[in-house]
């Protein structure tokens, strides 16, 4: 009883750590790219460029072996809040 107590206990911390980053982490809008989201879970996408940070741009070109490169421009802004 007690080591299913403690398991879960230690299966509850990265649920708050998580939490914690996503409230002060950066918030970032970004168009197209779902891979980008579903692989860094830790910052906030927003809908609104006007609420973002970070704006990215991405690109896709495919090349001449048949595969794609992508490319991804980053540009920061001032958030004023009012």
């Amino acid at each position: 009883m007690l080591a299913l107590v403690s398991i879960e206990a230690i299966a509850q911390n990265p649920i708050i750590e998580t939490d914690t980053l996503r409230r002060d982490a950066l918030n970032v809008f970004m168009e197209n790219t779902d891979y980008i989201r579903k692989e860094i879970p830790y910052i906030n996408y927003v809908r609104d460029i006007k609420d973002a940070g970070v704006y990215i741009i991405s690109t896709i070109q495919r090349t001449g072996s048949g595969g794609r490169e992508y490319t991804y421009f980053l540009s920061g802004r001032t958030i004023t809040k009012g």
